[in-house]
């Protein structure tokens, strides 16, 4: 097989804004974003605004109403030294099967793909690597401390309340084009939140050194899964078998993530009737949100605690310092993950709240 172009690829709330501009180079359509695209994130911004007994701090002992990019950027040099934030200005695209590592506890397992062409059938052939701290990051300017590539952003947050409290993913929040125009990126964005479990008690080093290799501390969010670019819904048509796939008023599509390392298995292979299926797994979403979303959504993860003291079985946040760690990628394995995607920002927004609506 020959093969060429070898590719990398508010009251009683809690907001967490992150602005990601990204450019990609050039234009043509299937999966992975192959012809060496990426997506350039600069600048990131993040801010945290908690009120009414919800606090928010980047290294469990400064605690405020906010949290900004800066300090999560420099959460090791501010009393946080196992702090695993990565904000980088270059993003690859990373497929994860939603999963924790259990090597290295608390880390969500992420591969990258690259994507070749064989020449003769003009099919597009995926080999992964699972990401490990080392690979997934790297200094492009070494007289630039800014200038990072990477597959997925990642930081550490810690929350503390009073008294246990369920919580909620707001309707306000959604991952929105910034640019001219929408090319689709943001309905391929993921975000993947993995409680670290909850110290109740005062001690920064308890709070930092929670850790956990329980999958059930995941939950994955999709926003604008009900949309499609036209080139977006034809991927998903020729590449994942979707016929008929329209633009707005979609249901949810089904996907596989990656699931391990592996070498030349065609893009089109993904699913159960292939040989080469259990190089990849189904993925439950435990948070979906369509282009226009108007409900608060219990937050699973999060709310995982049957409070004795409320007479009721309803499940609920803990009191104390829960450690969150959050991570932002784009999914190859969206049909909206494709080549005419780029040229674009998104802006990431998701706001955690006590009100039910």
């Amino acid at each position: 097989m020959k093969k060429t172009n070898k590719q990398r690829q508010s009251s009683k709330s809690l907001i967490v804004l992150i602005v990601l501009t990204a450019i990609l180079m050039i234009s043509s359509s299937y999966a992975w974003f192959t012809s060496n695209q990426t997506v350039t994130v600069d600048p990131i911004q993040v801010q945290v605004n908690a009120t009414n007994g919800l606090q928010i701090s980047y290294n469990a002992f400064d605690w405020s109403a906010k949290v900004t990019a800066a300090q999560l950027k420099t959460a090791v040099d501010n009393g946080y030294d196992g702090a695993k934030n990565f904000l980088p200005a270059v993003m690859l695209p990373a497929s994860s099967p939603k999963r924790v590592l259990t090597s290295d506890t608390g880390r969500l397992e992420i591969y990258k793909g690259d994507v070749e062409t064989d020449e003769d059938t003009g099919e597009y052939y995926l080999t992964t690597a699972l990401l490990s701290d080392e690979t997934q990051m790297r200094q492009t300017d070494p007289s630039n401390p800014d200038a990072t590539e990477g597959y997925y952003i990642v930081f550490d947050i810690f929350l503390k309340l009073d008294l246990p409290s369920k919580v909620y993913l707001k309707s306000t929040s959604n991952v929105v084009y910034a640019g001219d125009r929408s090319r689709g990126l943001e309905n391929a964005a993921r975000v993947a939140f993995v409680n670290l479990g909850n110290v109740n008690s005062e001690s920064p080093s308890d709070a930092q050194s929670l850790a956990t290799s329980s999958n059930a501390a995941v939950n994955i969010w999709e926003p604008n899964y009900d949309v499609h670019t036209a080139t977006g819904a034809q991927n998903g048509i020729s590449v994942y078998g979707h016929a008929g796939l329209g633009l707005t008023g979609q249901e949810r599509l089904a996907y596989r993530a990656v699931s391990k390392a592996f070498s030349d298995v065609n893009i089109k292979e993904t699913d159960e009737t292939h040989d080469t299926a259990n190089n990849f797994t189904n993925v439950t979403v435990d948070l979906a949100t369509p282009k226009t979303n108007t409900t608060n959504l219990a937050f699973p993860v999060l709310n995982n605690y049957d409070d004795p003291a409320d007479g009721s079985t309803e499940l609920v946040m803990k009191s104390g310092i829960t450690k969150l760690r959050v991570y932002m990628w784009i999914e190859g394995q969206d049909v909206d993950c494709e080549n005419n995607a780029s040229g674009t920002s998104i802006n990431y927004t998701f706001d955690i709240t006590k009100l039910s609506s």
